[in-house]
Formats: C-alpha cells, structure tokens, sequence
C-alpha cells in the first residue's frame, strides 16, 4: 500500500511539472490544408460554409420579438436536415445559435460627403456606433466574422468631383494634391495638357467645382486611380478599428456586387481574411475569373448570395436574371453552382438567398415587372416548403466536403443546366 501511495505521489509530481496542453482555438479562423482553403473552427473542425441569408427573416442585430419557439425549431431542423450550417446575413438572432453565423456590420459613410483622411470622421460618433455594433457578436464562437458592406457602389466621378471642392487646408484635399503632385511628376502642365485646363499651380486646384462636362474630360485613369486610393484608406482603417474592437473574428469583406474590378479587389483584399462576392448567374457556372483574383490576392473567396428563380409563368421576369422555370431546375441550378464552388480549392462558402419568397409587389417606376418572388427555400408566408429544390439541396450539400477536399488546383469546367 505504501508503495502505491508512493507511486501515484510521484505521478502527480510528474504531471505538475509537464506544460500544460495548449487551450483549444475559440475562435473560427481560415485555414489551408494540403492547398485547400477552409473555415476551421474552435473544436479543430473544418467546414465548408453552406449558409441561408435571412433565415427567419431579414434583421440587423435585434430583432422586437424572439422567434415562438416552435417556429425556430421547425425552421433549424429543416435547414440542419437540407444540409446547411451556417445563418448568412440579415439572419433572425433567434437562429444564430444553432449555426455558424455570417453578419454584417453597419456604419455611417457616406463617399461624397465624408473625408477619409481626416482624423476627425474616424472619432466620435463613427467610433462609438462601431463599437456598439460590434458588442453582440464579442465572445461568439460561432461567428464566422463581419462583412464590412454590401454591394458599395464607390461611384469614381462624384468622388474625385467631392475632393476637388474641398478647401485647400482639408485633409482631403492635401492628400489629392500630393496624389497629382506624384502622378503628373509635379508637373503642372502635364495636369493642365491631361485636364484641358489651365492651373498655374497645383495649389490653385483645389475648391474647384467640375462642372459635369469639365469632369469627363479628366482621363478615366486618375480619376479611377484616386477613387481606389480614397477606398482603399477607408477600408484599411475601418478593418483596423473592427480588428481593435474584436480581434478574435474574421473580416469576411465587403460582398462586392457582381464580378469586382480587378484594381480594386487587389488593392483591398490585404486588409480582409476572406473576399466576399455576390454573384447570380443564370447557368450556374463559377466563372473562371475567379481564379484570376484569387492567384493575385491568395486569400479564399465566398459567393455570399446566390438564387435561382422558378417562375413557371411566362409572363413573369426576374430582375436577378435567374429564372429557370421551375422547382427542378432551380434545384440542379443549386447542384452544379455549389459543386463547381466545391471543386475549386479556393472558395469556402456558398451563402443562398433567401430563406423565404419575396411577398408579390407591384412594378416600380423604371422597373415595369415585379421584382424576384421566388428565390425562397419557402413560400413567404412559410405556408409551402420547396420540396423538389431541397431534395437537391440535401443531395448536393452531403457531397460537398468530400468533394471539396479533393479539389483541383485548375478552374471548374461542369457545364450548367
């Protein structure tokens, strides 16, 4: 007896004096596997994110009532059971702990009258409402991370036209003259020969105010440049202050609208962990140029709304373009698009919209037929259930991550339907 005291005594002394083993990773990170991207997260686990944007409904951070709870329970197992694991943008807080969760962070800019350069917009009242936007998601280990916008339209004319009239001691337009100071080699009749103006010095520049005609005349090459310099600052200190607030969580990007311009999406992507795009495409084919963007940036990519629309009447249009006729085909529109994302090494995510059809609405003006109805997984009033899509819903979501995993380094190539 003695001697087994003595021996457990001495194997407690043992495990004192071993480093303790390191704590699990809390937080969901990005990572590569074997040239493979995927989210990765506290338990060590690796997912390919296949999300629902709005489920329950479009929110922000709170929503006045929390979901009855045998509708949530009804609406969970049906999206666990289809396959999906992750609640997308605009998601019911009532859901989020039941999925990963993708949100959107939401801040007062607006690029024609704000002043990227001026210390004074990135204090006050910026910061304070970041900072609250932030607080719901703080110690969640189930976020994903924060898309920083939707679809920012960056309008490159009314830009370059706003730091022109700035006055001359403006942040703003200190920065655009030492931008044209460096880009005509401090020549100002380089400027003048470019413009069709006649500054006798860059320091006359600024104040001036474009008229529309005057403004075409400035090559599309500065004027564009100056709009991805006065983007790129923005996001770089907009990422900053969300990393300050919350560093435990990805930048998910901005879910550019459609294919991004090549300049802009490089310029960006340093400042994010993932590129986010929003891409409807009819045949349901991953573009190739997707590739492209990831060779240049290296950092994985995310299509962050996708649908397709039934709309068995002829007389019915959609205004995303992804009417295909019926519920079959709207679900091998799902099965070849989430494929194709699966085989490319690069993506790890495909987030659909929406959870539930758009209520019917009347045309609006420029617009003479109704918008979307159906890109739900339900009817709108949640009454009918898309059977025939979830069935290939639930098919293509159990084949994802084995085919993912052994994806190929080359674009997807499958046809569409």
């Amino acid at each position: 007896m003695l001697l087994l005291v003595c021996v457990l005594l001495l194997s407690l002394r043992l495990a004192d004096a071993q480093p303790a083993p390191p704590p699990p990773q809390a937080s969901i990170r990005v990572i590569q596997d074997d040239g493979v991207w995927w989210f990765q997260d506290g338990t060590g686990r690796t997912f390919f994110s296949l999300g629902v944007n709005c489920v329950g409904g479009c929110y922000g951070h709170a929503e006045a009532t929390p979901m009855l709870p045998a509708r949530k329970q009804w609406i969970v197992a049906l999206l666990h059971d289809w396959g999906f694991n992750t609640a997308g943008c605009w998601s019911s807080p009532s859901v989020w702990p039941d999925f990963y969760v993708a949100e959107q962070l939401y801040v007062d800019f607006r690029p024609h009258a704000h002043d990227v350069f001026d210390a004074a917009f990135w204090q006050g009242s910026f910061a304070d409402h970041l900072r609250e936007e932030v607080k719901p998601f703080r110690g969640k280990t189930n976020v994903l991370g924060y898309f920083l916008d939707n679809e920012p339209g960056w309008n490159a004319p009314h830009i370059f036209a706003f730091y022109l009239r700035l006055g001359k001691h403006t942040p703003g337009s200190r920065a655009l003259r030492a931008y044209l100071q460096t880009y005509y080699r401090g020549r100002i009749s380089l400027l003048n020969h470019a413009w069709g103006t006649a500054y006798r010095s860059f320091a006359q520049i600024p104040g001036t105010r474009p008229s529309p005609r005057s403004l075409r005349r400035i090559p599309r090459g500065i004027v564009q440049a100056w709009r991805t310099k006065v983007v790129a600052t923005y996001y770089q200190r907009y990422a900053a202050m969300v990393r300050a607030l919350d560093p435990a969580h990805l930048i998910l990007g901005i879910r550019y609208k459609g294919v991004p311009e090549r300049a802009l999406f490089t310029a960006l992507s340093p400042f994010f962990d993932i590129n986010s795009i929003n891409d409807y495409t009819r045949s349901g084919h991953l573009k190739p140029v997707y590739a492209t963007l990831y060779q240049a940036t290296g950092k994985p990519l995310m299509i962050t709304e996708f649908s397709f629309s039934g709309f068995p009447a002829p007389e019915q249009l959609s205004a995303l373009r992804v009417a295909v006729g019926s519920q079959a085909k709207r679900g091998l529109g799902y099965h070849t698009y989430v494929r194709q994302a699966a085989r490319a090494p690069f993506m790890v995510g495909m987030h659909w919209f929406m959870w539930s059809d758009y209520a019917q609405a009347a045309p609006t003006e420029g617009y003479p037929h109704p918008p979307d109805v159906n890109v739900g997984l339900v009817t709108a009033d949640e009454t009918t259930v898309y059977e025939e899509l979830g069935h290939w819903i639930t098919r293509t979501n159990a084949e994802v991550e084995a085919i993912h995993r052994g994806s190929r380094a080359e674009a997807p190539s499958e046809p569409g339907p």
